[in-house]
């Protein structure tokens, strides 16, 4: 009783130790942590929207540098004649391709250009020309080309000549500068054309639209700095967590703590007191029990009825079975629980030495660890020194080997107790008689008591089980 009342106690002490600190980093660290998260956010859209005005800004430019190629006059002019037949094809490239190339040269980042008949015909070109490969050059626009390294962006720009396309000029930049310099919240940048936008998946994505061309320039949270956010929230909580705790303890050591402990060594000493009390009268007890033992021996002595004597002798058996357990309790040095084994198995060789005069029974016992207390197993003790005497006095008759087992088996908080012999059996409907004797009628009001169930059969002899759960 003490024991649970102290493991209660200090249980109650921890649950409220934990309850605390988890009140302080509920207070504390939910806050913190999306104050903290709620900046990283708004800078990494800033950086987002910053980085997105100046792509925006470049590929402006890059549609700027082509169209100032296209509306080169002489070179213009030469290709207006061409559309009109009054020059030839071969005249028109001897005259447009070194003026284009010096065009050209002064555009910034360009990686090759390229100005087309609208038959597809290649007038002239200036710069790396493997990747207008399987590009198509006469769609007027701005496309992103797909690179497993870089960045390219094609440009196309018609040339128009009264109301009439009379070619095209395609430029490939190198898109990769606009994506140096990576900030630290963000972890990278991709542009997507507006016809594969899809929608966001995570708070930590961002997009972009370029208001100049047909893009959205997206970003991707840095969650490294994510990480470094929470754990510095994680610190300044458990910091303050801390504090709070030992302050909390030092109150409660010296307000609660105290009290409580006075509480509990009063407990310990009323304890002691009635386990000693508790104890003398189990001594008591047993001292007068063995008294009613010597007395009922004494008087089947004197008696000289053969049915007399049995009936004292059933009754000395059932006497010492209570005796019995107050022996067990004082021998333990404890009132709480007792071995079922050890008890059942004393009781029972006592009742064979009883009954069994000039017949050898031979006992065999088998029993998990089956702790009990003294409620249950009064009623017990009884049970198995009723079944016993009934066994030795009537179970066998010519048997070579009598055999008397007792077994008790745990299974989680239920208990199998079984009584068995290789005697003769009951006889058939026994337990449907209503008639049964006297020690039949006491096992099954005891085991009643218990709130267990009780079953009689017939397995090589007679087999009675009892089947109840530990209170």
């Amino acid at each position: 009783m003490l024991g649970k009342i102290t493991a209660q106690f200090y249980r109650t002490v921890l649950l409220s130790v934990a309850m605390s600190a988890f009140l302080i980093a509920a207070v504390f660290l939910f806050p913190i942590n999306t104050m903290l998260t709620q900046e990283i956010h708004g800078r990494f859209v800033n950086a987002v929207e910053l980085r997105a005005l100046y792509v925006n800004y470049t590929l402006g430019r890059f549609i700027a540098d082509i169209t100032a190629l296209t509306s080169r006059t002489a070179i213009r002019h030469q290709l207006f004649l061409h559309s009109q037949g009054e020059t030839g094809f071969q005249e028109l490239v001897a005259f447009s391709a070194p003026k284009y190339a010096d065009g050209a040269r002064v555009i910034k980042d360009l990686v090759g250009v390229r100005r087309i008949l609208p038959n597809g015909a290649v007038v002239c070109s200036h710069g790396d020309q493997e990747l207008f490969h399987g590009v198509s050059a006469d769609t007027p626009g701005i496309f992103l080309l797909s690179a497993a390294e870089s960045t390219k962006m094609l440009v196309v720009r018609p040339i128009i000549e009264s109301e009439r396309v009379i070619g095209y000029d395609a430029g490939i930049f190198n898109a990769d500068f606009m994506f140096e310099g990576m900030p630290q919240e963000v972890r990278q940048f991709s542009l997507i054309s507006a016809s594969e936008v899809r929608p966001m998946e995570s708070e930590r994505m961002h997009r972009a639209q370029l208001s100049d061309v047909p893009f959205f320039l997206e970003g991707e949270m840095e969650t490294s700095l994510l990480d470094s956010v929470k754990r510095q929230s994680l610190l300044i909580v458990s910091l303050y967590t801390f504090i709070a705790l030992l302050i909390l303890l030092a109150l409660f050591y010296f307000t609660q703590f105290r009290f409580f402990r006075d509480i509990i060594d009063r407990l310990h000493r009323e304890t002691r007191q009635k386990e000693a009390l508790l104890r003398e009268t189990h001594h008591r007890i047993k001292n007068n029990l063995n008294g009613i033992v010597a007395m009922l021996q004494m008087q089947m002595d004197t008696m000289e009825s053969s049915e007399a004597k049995r009936a004292l002798n059933e009754a000395v058996g059932r006497v010492y079975s209570m005796s019995e357990l107050y022996t067990k309790m004082l021998a333990a040095n404890r009132s709480q629980e007792i071995d079922l084994g050890e008890f059942l198995g004393d009781i029972v060789e006592r009742a064979v030495s009883l009954f069994a005069y000039t017949r050898k029974i031979h006992v065999e016992k088998k029993f998990d660890r089956i702790l009990l207390g003294g409620e249950v197993l009064f009623p017990l003790g009884l049970i198995a020194n009723e079944l016993a005497t009934n066994a030795v006095k009537y179970a066998f008759k010519d048997e070579e080997t009598r055999i008397l087992a007792i077994s008790g088996a745990l299974d989680g908080d239920v208990v199998r107790l079984s009584i068995r012999d290789n005697g003769l059996g009951f006889p058939e409907g026994f337990a449907e008689q209503d008639s049964v004797g006297f020690g039949v009628s006491l096992v099954q009001i005891l085991v009643e008591q218990i709130r267990g169930d009780i079953r009689f059969e017939n397995d090589s002899g007679a087999k009675v089980t009892i089947v109840f759960k530990i209170p």
